[in-house]
């Protein structure tokens, strides 16, 4: 017996406009129940974004720090340096000075009215310069001896209590610093401190004249006036000379440097004296 075949009959689809507002209304109705069901049991919300609470206008502005003003000493110090030729062209200073630092003296060249001297070390007072220059003459080198003075001075100095700060702190290392290298190569000299004490001294003024530097810089807030430029500048120098010569191996290159640092700072501060207002 045969199946009777069964009769198909196809139902009539809506419109896709028709079929995109249902899809639309079904979706609408799940985040409404999700809604609902986060809220009954209080889930957290993942993410949410709202304006603040108090409106930034509101905000007070910092207040500015009072400025002050600081009297700052600057001891004076008479040195007397060993030349060991003066020279117009900054070239052959240079070449003399590059023969007489393997053999442990600075030199350190300043110019002074267009004349570039070059200087060996420097004494605190003129016998020992005398004693120095006599032992040289026998070995056949002539040098005189010049008078390099740091002025004493009374400063006054005027700003924030931060800027203050770090000028007399910079200052007062400076004034104490033509003496503390110059003892430093004296030890050397008379072997009274070992090469590696000595590079360790290098290595450690190196690197308070650079964290000097930061504090300058960190108090005018990255633009230096006139005179606090003077300071970093010194700092730097100084900092320079300890870092190329610290890690010598050479005893006599080591003397070399701390005599280097020792007419530099000599030289920085009297750069500075001239120019810092007086009080």
């Amino acid at each position: 017996m045969r199946a009777q075949r069964l009769k198909t009959q196809p139902y009539k689809t809506g419109s896709m406009a028709k079929r995109a507002c249902l899809c639309l209304i079904l979706c609408i109705l799940v985040l409404a129940g999700t809604f609902s069901l986060r809220q009954k049991i209080n889930l957290p919300e993942i993410f949410s974004l709202a304006p603040t609470a108090v409106p930034l206008r509101n905000t007070p502005p910092p207040a500015k720090e009072e400025r002050a003003s600081r009297e700052i000493a600057v001891t004076g110090r008479s040195w007397y340096a060993l030349q060991l030729g003066a020279f117009t062209q900054e070239n052959a200073a240079h070449q003399l000075s590059q023969e007489f630092i393997p053999r442990g003296a600075a030199g350190h060249i300043r110019e002074e009215g267009g004349i570039f001297r070059v200087y060996a070390a420097a004494y605190p007072t003129r016998a020992e310069a005398q004693s120095v220059q006599k032992r040289l003459s026998e070995q056949g080198v002539t040098t005189y001896i010049q008078t390099c003075d740091t002025q004493a001075l009374a400063l006054r100095a005027a700003g924030s209590k931060k800027q203050l700060d770090a000028v007399c702190e910079v200052i007062g290392y400076l004034d104490g610093l033509s003496m503390k290298f110059f003892t430093l190569s004296s030890q050397l000299d008379k072997g009274e401190m070992t090469l590696s004490e000595a590079n360790g001294a290098l290595t450690s003024e190196g690197a308070t004249c650079r964290a000097l530097c930061t504090l300058l810089t960190n108090a005018f807030d990255g633009t230096l006036p006139d005179a606090a430029e003077l300071l970093h500048t010194a700092l730097s120098a100084v900092a320079l000379i300890c870092e190329n010569g610290q890690n010598s191996q050479s005893a006599a290159r080591t003397g070399a440097a701390l005599k280097g640092c020792h007419l530099t700072v000599i030289s920085e501060l009297s750069k500075i004296a001239s120019a810092l207002p007086r009080k």
